[in-house]
């Protein structure tokens, strides 16, 4: 078919019919009349002129037969091949089966199909490429091979692609694939921002997938700030799952920092568990550093602030290099520890003139406590040392109470008396009847009445 120019007019049924196959060479198909805001003749057999503006108030309708194309328009170097522009609507499909609209290039750096919309201050109300899709249809559907973009956004300030939705189940932008269903690039790849208590963003998965997965070089994988009250980063699991899992092959699984709050909280309920660490192979389940203050610390108004369980080695240990490795507080008992028939409630080891286990108690209380039904309420092991000791400046260093108040035995000495440093009974300070005391000549003294210095009896 030959395109008359404006001074070889064409009839306006003849273009019409032929317009699919036309080719205007190294032009553009400029079609603002055909669809656009202007309108061609509309008396039949009237003449449709190419090259100027042609005005009606009537459409103009192309129909095409089975497997034929309706309007079809070629453009060469940076033209358009069909250009709409209009005060609402300047190209219009519809479809009732399939594709509406096609924008091909051949291109790598040109557009199929480019939308704008001229507006100010991110007006959402003005749309460059808008589609609508009714009853399972897709309004806008982008495809690209092999490595290409299916649909691309680019804004300045604004948004690139934006996805909106009437309904509380709707979603906005959704991706699916056997890949990355979305992928955001940029200082911020992702940002999803949640009104009225509702997600940001969402990451859910099927089988053992990740909802959300993030990875970086050097940066954060995942980041999440939250203002007053809020929470950062939230993961809820269906029972025997993870909220929230990191993994790491040499650093940080999961880190929390805070300058004046709490850099890693867990609540639970039910029996629940509100942080818990694992660990195989000599590692951590979990590890607490500090300056100067608590690695790990635990509260709780009713149950266990911290608790250890290991079914071989230790529940709970602690370590310090120059201070102490566990500390506790409590109204009652500052550390508790239980344990099963023929194992250690609490364990402490120390080297180098330390402490295993160190107990205080202000202004009254116990220091260190151990109970038991028929075992050893508190038991101390050594080698070659002291297995138990007490020191007292002004009280009592070890203290029993019972049916018998203290049992002895000893393969060289069931008891020891360490002699004093001078010869005879007390001379100064207060004591009480049954005071005993070894002299420096290794004579046995008993305290018979309290006094200052008491009444001493010689017993040999």
């Amino acid at each position: 078919m030959s395109v008359r120019p404006a001074d070889a007019p064409l009839s306006r049924r003849g273009i019409l019919g032929r317009l699919s196959a036309a080719a205007v060479g190294g032009g553009a198909l400029a079609a603002t009349g055909i669809v656009g805001g202007g309108r061609a003749s509309a008396a039949s057999g009237d003449d449709f002129i190419l090259g100027v503006e042609n005005t009606t108030e009537s459409p103009t309708v192309v129909h095409a037969l089975v497997g034929g194309g309706g309007i079809e328009a070629f453009a060469r170097l940076d033209a358009f091949g069909l250009h709409g522009q209009a005060h609402y609507i300047g190209v219009w499909g519809e479809s009732s089966k399939d594709l509406v609209l096609v924008g091909e290039t051949t291109r790598s750096e040109h557009v199929g199909v480019w939308g704008q919309a001229i507006g100010t201050n991110c007006s959402h109300a003005k749309v460059g490429v808008r589609g609508e899709g009714a009853s399972g249809g897709t309004g806008v559907e982008g495809t690209a091979a092999p490595y290409g973009y299916g649909v691309r956004g680019f804004s300045g300030q604004g948004f690139g692609v934006r996805g909106e939705v009437t309904h509380v189940n709707g979603i906005g932008v959704s991706g699916t694939g056997p890949g990355v269903g979305v992928k955001g690039e940029g200082q911020t790849g992702v940002l999803g921002v949640g009104t009225a208590g509702q997600t940001g963003v969402k990451g859910t998965a099927g089988g053992n997938g990740w909802g959300v997965w993030g990875t970086t070089g050097i940066g954060h994988g995942v980041h999440g700030e939250a203002g007053s009250g809020g929470i950062g980063v939230f993961g809820r699991a269906a029972p025997n799952g993870y909220g929230v899992r990191g993994e790491s092959p040499s650093g940080f699984a999961i880190i929390g920092q805070s300058s004046n709050g709490v850099g890693v909280a867990g609540d639970a309920s039910n029996n629940g568990w509100g942080v818990k660490g694992t660990a195989a192979n000599g590692g951590w389940g979990v590890q607490g550093i500090s300056d100067t203050s608590f690695g790990v610390r635990g509260d709780s108004t009713g149950g266990t602030g911290v608790r250890g369980e290991s079914q071989t080695d230790t529940g709970v240990y602690g370590r310090s290099i120059n201070q102490t490795g566990v500390l506790g507080y409590g109204g009652v008992y500052g550390v508790m520890g239980q344990c099963d028939a023929g194992g250690t409630a609490v364990d402490g080891t120390s080297s180098n003139g330390g402490v295993g286990v160190y107990g205080r108690s202000l202004p009254t209380g116990y220091g260190v406590r151990g109970e038991s039904s028929s075992g050893f309420g508190l038991r101390g092991d050594a080698v070659t040392g002291i297995a138990v000791s007490g020191q007292a400046d002004q009280g009592t260093g070890v203290s029993g109470q019972g049916k018998v108040g203290g049992e002895f035995r000893g393969t060289r000495s069931a008891l020891r008396l360490v002699p004093t440093a001078y010869v005879g009974a007390p001379t100064t300070g207060r004591h009480l009847k049954g005071d005993l005391i070894l002299d420096k000549n290794a004579d046995l003294w008993l305290c018979k009445a309290d006094g200052t210095p008491g009444t001493w009896v010689l017993l040999g």
